[in-house]
């Protein structure tokens, strides 16, 4: 326990010293759109090798949403694997936009 109040303690310190940093992210649309990046793996989870997928969307130059998840299901292939992670993401990518046009801003798509 005294390990971990240790750590604990050397982060806020570290974040602390980097109160002025931070990650920005550039729209090279030059307007309002929602940017999405999406990876994944196959069979990357050592225990019962299912696939891993992440995925990061930007507004402007700010992070909107940014996950990373085991599969509940087994790819059979990296091309599977990919498919499963571009379907999941394309849903998260038409809510997102949808949510964006409620909130009247303007944009123009992923």
């Amino acid at each position: 326990m005294v390990q971990h109040w240790e750590g604990v303690k050397w982060i806020l310190g570290y974040l602390k010293g980097k109160k002025g940093h931070g990650i920005m992210f550039g729209n090279q649309h030059g307007d309002h759109s929602i940017v999405g990046f999406v990876d994944s793996n196959y069979a990357g989870d050592s225990d019962d090798e299912r696939s891993t997928k992440g995925c990061v969307f930007t507004l402007i130059v700010g992070l909107v949403c940014c996950k990373s998840i085991i599969r509940s299901l087994v790819a059979m292939s990296t091309i599977e694997a990919g498919y499963m992670a571009l379907a999941d993401t394309s849903k998260e990518d038409v809510w997102l936009v949808g949510l964006v046009k409620e909130v009247s801003i303007e944009n123009g798509g992923a």
